[in-house]
């Protein structure tokens, strides 16, 4: 009976009519939102079933997806048909902005995919893996190498753009890069410690940024990057030594700003006690270059309390 029923398939198949008929079928069903919601949801859940609890159902589709992958002419006709899918403006690309928008607003994704991403950059595999992909990436189309280079500057220039590694780091703004450029022209552009002038530079607060978004000059240091890291664990250890202090940063109060700026610059001269002067290179102002700093040693001692 089986056998019987595959053979008139297979010639109801070889007759381009019917095939065009249930085509038509098909998008007309498909063409209704109603069904298309429905089915699509049931159908979506039935798979992601089977594909969870079918552990040689994934490995057969990663193999068959390999290979297709692995044919260069199906790369290229899925990069084409990508592209004009996917063109600025369309239709589709309008819908998945509007979807990833949507998604995006509810915390509880925002957290998932936050966690899904730090378990995979934990795995070394998946870091080298990724490295090896842009080198690759780069060495093919150097034009594209450029053209990231170029926009990485501009947005730098601009002072828009905003890094923040960590939910407590503030977005930097406009208005910080000023703040961040006139202290380069206060404090000059050589580490406060070591005196080097290396082409990455930090500023630093004396008073975490995070305690009392403060960024007046008198409370910044220009410092270098290995100093501000020292500067940073230095004055996570003197927070802890000083019980009283790291209580009531525990409880949430902010200790008088003279206190905090005394246990800043503490950390400062503990560090500098301990770290050789280095000579200055020439003409420093033109290698100077603006970078973020960042609390992070202190801010997980505190969370850690």
């Amino acid at each position: 009976m089986g056998e019987r029923h595959r053979k008139a398939a297979e010639a109801m198949w070889k007759d381009p009519e019917m095939r065009q008929r249930l085509s038509n079928a098909s998008k007309e069903r498909w063409a209704d939102p109603e069904w298309k919601a429905k089915t699509a949801k049931k159908a979506a859940k039935n798979l992601k079933k089977r594909y969870d609890e079918d552990q040689d159902l994934r490995a057969r589709l990663s193999a068959k997806q390999q290979d297709i992958w692995s044919l260069p002419e199906r790369r290229k006709r899925a990069s084409e048909a990508a592209k004009r899918v996917l063109a600025p403006g369309s239709e589709t690309c309008r819908k998945i902005s509007s979807k990833a928008k949507e998604r995006w607003q509810d915390p509880e994704y925002r957290e998932r995919m936050s966690q899904r991403h730090k378990e995979q950059w934990q795995d070394p595999k998946f870091r080298e893996k990724m490295l090896e992909l842009r080198r690759t990436q780069h060495q093919r189309h150097p034009e594209l190498a450029e053209k990231k280079s170029a926009w990485a500057k501009e947005a730098w220039a601009s002072g828009k753009f905003s890094r923040r590694q960590f939910p407590w780091e503030p977005r930097y703004t406009k208005e910080w890069w000023e703040v961040r450029r006139q202290c380069f022209e206060h404090y000059g552009t050589s580490c406060a410690i070591c005196g080097d002038s290396p082409k990455r530079l930090d500023v630093h607060h004396l008073v975490p940024y995070f305690l009392n978004q403060e960024n007046s000059i008198e409370h910044l240091r220009v410092l270098c990057c290995s100093c501000h890291r020292k500067v940073e664990r230095a004055l996570c250890k003197l927070y802890r030594e000083e019980s009283e202090l790291m209580g009531q940063l525990s409880q949430g109060k902010i200790p008088d700003m003279p206190i905090m700026i005394r246990a800043g610059e503490e950390a400062m001269q503990t560090v500098r006690k301990n770290t050789l002067l280095k000579e200055q290179r020439p003409d420093p102002a033109t290698e100077a270059t603006v970078s973020n700093g960042s609390t992070s040693a202190l801010q997980d001692a505190l969370s850690a309390s």
